[in-house]
């Protein structure tokens, strides 16, 4: 049978010193074959067979694990080092973009400041101007109050000037009617001194005549004559001043 031949070929190896050898470096080099491994053995070779059988599973799947691990491991150690690459990527490509941003706002407030300045100094200067426009308003202002005083005081003044003229031309039209009045008064007083001085010479050559020679009367009535017409033609002389004469006194 084939059974019976199996184990009979397996007790013969056993009892001879050669196939004992054999027996012994097969399972201890794990070449034994796997059909030839389970026949019936005495009790301790089949707990020892199981317990090499057992170890050297235990120990390839401890490899396996180790080497799962350590391709675990690698594997990790790969994905985070390419995270890690990606992250700095991204934490220099976020920090070259906050570096722009940055240079970029101090162009601008650069660019804002000296703006600014400008302002300023349009302002400052407008504020000049402006400060320069009042003075001048201020100035014109007080020229004006001027002038318009300059010219209330030649008002003032010339009617002033007016109502003294006025003043002085009726003053004078007085005075000149009043001087006329006295002129005509005097020639009215000389002309009747006149008849009254004929008068007088008649009585006094009549007088006289009596008295007198007549050669000695006539010298003395002569003189007395001359003299009154010298006296008449001073007076006639001077007439009396008119109106015209007055305006043109007054200009």
């Amino acid at each position: 049978m084939g059974g019976g031949g199996h184990s009979e070929r397996s007790y013969s190896q056993l009892d001879g010193s050669s196939g004992e050898e054999s027996f012994y470096g097969q399972l201890r080099c794990g070449s034994f074959p796997l059909e030839e491994r389970w026949w019936p053995a005495p009790h301790g070779l089949v707990h020892l067979f199981q317990h090499s059988v057992f170890r050297n599973a235990v120990q390839k799947v401890e490899e396996e694990v180790l080497l799962l691990k350590t391709e675990n491991t690698s594997a990790k150690a790969e994905q985070k080092t390419k995270k890690d690459r990606q992250l700095q990527d991204q934490s220099s490509e976020l920090m070259n973009d906050v570096q722009g941003a940055v240079i970029q706002l101090q162009a601008e407030c650069e660019k804002l400041h000296g703006t600014a300045n400008h302002l300023i100094e349009e302002h400052s200067q407008k504020q000049v101007h402006i400060d320069h426009l009042y003075k001048s308003m201020e100035e014109l202002d007080e020229k004006k109050a001027d002038k318009e005083l300059v010219e209330m005081e030649f008002e003032i003044k010339g009617d002033k000037r007016a109502l003294e003229t006025k003043v002085s031309r009726m003053q004078f039209d007085s005075m000149t009617e009043e001087l006329n009045t006295m002129f005509q008064e005097l020639l009215s007083k000389i002309t009747g001194q006149e008849q009254d001085w004929h008068k007088i010479i008649d009585k006094i050559s009549t007088e006289m005549e009596c008295k007198l020679d007549r050669i000695e009367l006539d010298p003395v009535k002569k003189q007395l004559e001359d003299r009154w017409k010298g006296i008449r033609k001073q007076l006639q002389a001077q007439p009396a001043p008119k109106e015209d004469d007055a305006a043109g006194i007054r200009k």
